[in-house]
């Protein structure tokens, strides 16, 4: 199961002993930072939806960014597109 804060700027699962933690977002700056680093430091301003591709891949839609981000399964660096 994954969640959304509240704010709208983590994406978290958690596992199936209920432990929650944060996979991508929390990073600091002006919204869209992170391209090219790792997910945690993700700057999100309101994902309205993610899911993953038949590779794997994590794609997050950044609504108010206007943003979609990539997250490949292989590498855990994310990229940006606008």
């Amino acid at each position: 199961m994954y969640r959304r804060r509240a704010l709208g700027d983590l994406l978290r699962p958690a596992d199936d002993g209920g432990h929650i933690y944060t996979i991508a977002g929390g990073g600091y700056g002006e919204t869209g930072t992170g391209d090219g680093g790792p997910p945690t430091d993700a700057v999100f301003y309101a994902p309205i939806g993610f899911a993953f591709n038949g590779s794997g891949n994590m794609v997050i839609a950044d609504g108010d960014d206007d943003h979609i981000w990539l997250m490949p399964a292989t590498s855990g660096t994310f990229s940006v597109g606008p």
